[in-house]
């Protein structure tokens, strides 16, 4: 008796197909002359194939995603104006640090 041995560019399409055929396994294999238990095998290896690639796809799936979203920094300028005509602008956004060095500049000017 031959064997008859299916391979995986065969098997797969017959996979998907019965997905969309809305046939029964059993009547599914019979139209297509497949035995069930093979039908079964080969889609644990197809389930097993895609489980794999989609942990390829993703980089951990340990891990989610999350997107940080900063608070919008408005922008403005600081103007300071010295009686002896020094004038000094500063249009950025200062932290602690910048201004504890701005308060320094300044002092330096008195």
């Amino acid at each position: 008796m031959k064997k008859n041995h299916r391979t995986k560019s065969e098997m797969y399409p017959l996979i998907e197909g019965f997905a969309s055929s809305g046939m029964k396994l059993d009547a599914y294999c019979k139209a297509h002359k497949l035995n069930y238990y093979t039908y079964r095998y080969w889609l644990r290896k197809y389930k097993s194939e895609k489980k794999q690639d989609s942990v390829k796809d993703s980089s951990n799936l340990n891990f989610i995603p999350v997107k940080v979203m900063a608070p919008e920094i408005k922008e403005e300028t600081l103007q300071i104006f010295y009686p002896n005509g020094v004038q000094i602008a500063v249009s950025t956004v200062l932290d602690m640090e910048g201004l504890s060095t701005l308060k320094k500049l300044v002092s330096c000017l008195d």
